[in-house]
């Protein structure tokens, strides 16, 4: 795996991975429930750059699962979805370009339901396809937003 970190990218990120040339793409990011705001439904969403000319992901789906730590060995084959992460195709619809220039895709939801247990919510990104090299994907980080009406 050929991986770059980055600091500073643009002003609005204190760090970027940039992965360069990797075979498997394995992205989680992890944060406690008890820093969210309580009896909130909560969209994580990937936010990444990516350069057209070398990203060989346009068509091949990508997993995604937002799951509690310690509960995803019950829920293995459940709860996830695929996502593009390429936005010009038909398939994309969830996949945006936002004002800051940045792409997001939502990778999945889930309920704060306030337990003082500090449980730790999961966001997984993978897709191990070995024949098929991922390059010039820059990750910016998943960012958790409430959503409205839920």
């Amino acid at each position: 795996m050929d991986m770059l970190i980055r600091s500073p990218w643009p002003a609005s990120c204190s760090r970027v991975a940039e992965l360069r040339h990797v075979w498997w793409l394995d992205i989680k990011g992890r944060i406690k429930t008890n820093i969210l705001l309580p009896k909130s439904t909560y969209g994580a969403y990937f936010v990444y750059k990516l350069n057209k000319r070398s990203w060989a992901s346009k068509k091949i789906p990508v997993e995604s699962r937002v799951y509690f730590e310690g509960e995803e060995e019950f829920h293995e084959h459940e709860g996830g979805h695929k996502v593009f992460l390429d936005p010009s195709g038909d398939e994309q619809e969830l996949c945006k370009v936002r004002e800051d220039g940045w792409l997001e895709v939502e990778i999945g939801e889930f309920f704060n339901d306030g337990r003082e247990d500090k449980r730790v919510v999961v966001c997984s990104l993978m897709e191990t396809d070995e024949y098929i090299t991922k390059s010039v994907l820059v990750v910016e980080g998943i960012e958790y937003r409430p959503k409205s009406g839920k």
